[in-house]
């Protein structure tokens, strides 16, 4: 799978601050040297395979893969380390070979190794691969494996002492890291299942780790890291910023720093210089609910909620649709009905039907065929939809809930069991039901669902907050600066033992931007120079098939009037655009403000802004699918392969000459047909206009 990087992309001029990203991630990587405490040694055969360790190293341990020539050449022992010419140094030589071999030579090496003071790992060689001085080889193999094993058998004994270190054979790899007195190089808390991935580098007198966040939200984890009586600072691969950590614990050799990551977010964390005398090791901040806020957000809002079946299939019957499809791209017509071939077994042990729904000669048809029968495609035919299992129809039958569950809403909370006594009524008796809820809270657009008999609970715990925190800080000029977004009160405690606080009584209230928006479109791309939207829609939701099938960049317009009081000294002012789809550059009154390519799509506009009227302009751009699929809705300009790649090139290609068909796209393979599902588009929000109070904790 790979990415077409190249000026054609819809994406390729707002791409250069995702660029930029890779570009630092890339040059931060390259620095030093890789740090690991486990060299893995593969074995000696030709191609060497080096799939992942069995067993698998203790969380916050690395390692790398060595060969027989870097340990027999480059490779000698300093302190109990296995030390090679290039400065990488491993506290574990772990054999991960597969095959249980080795060469005498490399045999006494490892033993001498030992002797130095390294500890290896793994089970002992039975045998030479090599036939070179058989049977001498193996017999030798084995007085090697007396001295360094001794009379480890893997179970009872695990541990062997030769000269300064040792075998270990059967220890699982925790207890033999505690032997060597050996903490993991990075750690992090997991209460609140936070799921991180680190790299350690050293370069000269700086410890490198860049940590990334897996999951797609936001989370605050405490992250620990094998170094001692350095200041962790943290550089942003996305913005450039630099900044010293405000908070850290610098205890038994290890450093804890609490990090705020975004969705999918990473952070590197350097530690160059040494700890101040005195710093904060801990902070709390405790919230005071901001009602005048939370109203101004519309709280918590329901959209549009249904309970009921939203299945038409049974839910004995299994959607096929992309297996028969590749099967037919693969030029197979005759496609079998049958468990193997088809993904399984969706039904047990009742007789099952095969349907599929296909095009052909523009006109939609179906055919259906019992199991263990061939269903034969026509030549030509175009597969919509393929459906194995049991058959039986059921029609969708849902009921609207939207105002009942409005009324339920206490103090912008919802608890509600989906199920028939909520709904007053059993939308479809004799099937498992569901409720779907799409709502709105904290100013963010989002879905919630619940099985029947489930319990409900807006806003749901993992909901994607407006911001990472309530209370975010920053070091200034050796002083600790609070950014709150709500009232509350900030406590830091130092190294030293003291406690200073610093309080928010009032934060301006969200307000969202709502009404019309003035939405521009680039020439000859199909869609209109402009139009105007009432109200946030995705662009294949539009009436104008030019803005229903758009691929590209188009700017959306706003005038906003913006109070003297949100730009007073103290404050920031935030524009957040809630859900974009799928890049926005942001520019107000004329000046731009930078490339949002991820959440939050969130930007300070305080330098830009001014009391009264303002000029706000959003540039957004998506993915090319949906401009592809609306030019399939037009009559073929080339001709297709059995294989959905280009039979070969057109003549108006050729000649440079526009399509004939009057379509805007080439591509020389067949990604995407007519009916396939158009993908969100544009500036979907809600957009708001968000304070931020900036206090100095003393």
């Amino acid at each position: 799978m790979g990415q077409q990087l190249r000026a054609h992309a819809t994406w390729w001029e707002q791409g250069r601050a995702w660029l930029k990203y890779v570009a630092r991630c890339q040059f931060l990587l390259q620095q030093g040297r890789f740090t690991a405490d486990v060299a893995a040694f593969y074995g000696e055969s030709a191609p060497v395979q080096t799939p992942a360790l069995n067993p698998a190293l203790p969380a916050g341990y690395d390692y790398d893969a060595v060969n027989a020539d870097v340990l027999l050449k480059q490779a000698r022992v300093e302190n109990g380390q296995l030390v090679l010419a290039s400065g990488m140094r491993y506290r574990v030589l772990l054999l991960a070979q597969s095959q249980r071999t080795m060469t005498p030579k490399l045999l006494r090496q490892l033993r001498d190794f030992a002797a130095a003071g390294l500890t290896i790992v793994g089970a002992p060689p039975e045998s030479s691969p090599s036939l070179n001085d058989f049977p001498k080889c193996d017999a030798e193999l084995k007085t090697l494996v007396a001295e360094l094993w001794g009379n480890c058998d893997g179970t009872t004994v695990t541990e062997h002492a030769l000269g300064q270190g040792k075998a270990v054979w059967g220890q699982p790899l925790e207890q033999v890291f505690a032997g060597l007195n050996t903490k993991p190089d990075f750690a992090f808390a997991t209460n609140n299942s936070a799921e991180l991935r680190y790299i350690h580098r050293v370069a000269g007198d700086a410890e490198i780790y860049f940590v990334s966040n897996q999951r797609d939200k936001f989370d605050t984890v405490a992250c620990t890291f094998r170094v001692a009586g350095r200041t962790p600072e943290l550089w942003h691969p996305d913005t450039g910023v630099m900044e010293t950590a405000p908070v850290f614990t610098d205890k038994d050799g290890r450093i804890s720093v609490p990090l705020q990551f975004d969705p999918a977010g990473s952070v590197f964390v350097v530690f160059r210089k040494p700890a101040a005398a005195d710093h904060a090791v801990a902070a709390k901040f405790t919230p005071v609910e901001n009602k005048s806020a939370t109203a101004a957000a519309g709280g918590l809002k329901i959209i549009k909620a249904e309970y009921g079946s939203f299945e038409a299939n049974s839910d004995q019957a299994a959607d096929v649709t992309a297996i028969v499809k590749k099967m037919v791209a693969a030029g197979q017509r005759r496609i079998p009905a049958r468990n193997e071939p088809l993904g399984g077994d969706p039904a047990g042990s009742v007789t099952k039907e095969l349907r599929i729904d296909y095009s052909l000669a523009g006109k939609k048809q179906s055919r259906t065929v019992d199991e263990n029968q061939t269903l034969e495609l026509p030549a030509g035919a175009e597969v919509l939809r393929a459906t194995y299992g049991l058959l039986d129809e059921k029609p969708v039958k849902t009921m609207d809930l939207t105002a009942k569950l409005a009324g339920l809403i206490q103090d912008n909370k919802l608890t509600v069991t989906a199920g028939n006594t909520l709904a007053g009524r059993d939308p479809a008796p004799m099937t498992l039901k569901q409720l779907r809820v799409e709502y709105v809270s904290g100013g963010s657009k989002r879905t919630a669902e619940a099985g029947e008999n489930q319990v409900l609970k807006l806003p749901a715990e993992n909901a994607r907050p407006q911001a990472p925190s309530a209370c975010e800080l920053s070091v200034a000029n050796g002083q600790t600066v609070a950014r709150v977004w709500q009232p509350g009160t900030i406590e830091l405690t130092t190294a030293a033992g003291k406690t200073v606080k610093a309080e928010v009584s009032a934060v301006p209230a969200l307000v969202e931007l709502t009404g019309e928006w003035e939405l521009n479109f680039p020439p000859n791309w199909g869609a209109p120079a402009a139009v105007t939207l009432p109200k946030l829609i995705s662009w294949p939701e539009h009436a104008d098939k030019g803005v229903k099938y758009f691929s590209g960049t188009a700017t959306y317009a706003k005038e906003m009037e913006i109070p003297a009081d949100r730009l007073g000294a103290g404050c920031s002012l935030w524009l957040n655009l809630g859900t974009v789809k799928n890049l926005a550059e942001v520019s107000l009154n004329g000046k731009p403000l930078g490339i949002l390519w991820k959440p939050p799509f969130r930007v300070d506009v305080t330098g830009a802004a001014r009391p009264g009227k303002n000029r706000l302009e959003i540039k957004i751009t998506n993915l090319w699918p949906n401009r592809l699929i609306g030019d399939e809705q037009l009559a073929e300009d080339r001709e297709w392969g059995s294989n959905l790649a280009l039979k070969s090139w057109p003549q108006w290609v050729v000649d440079g000459k526009p399509s004939p068909t009057g379509r805007y796209t080439f591509t020389t393979w067949h990604h995407w047909k007519k009916d396939d599902a158009l993908v969100p588009s544009g500036l979907l929000g809600p957009v708001t206009l968000q304070t931020a109070v900036q206090t100095a904790v003393r």
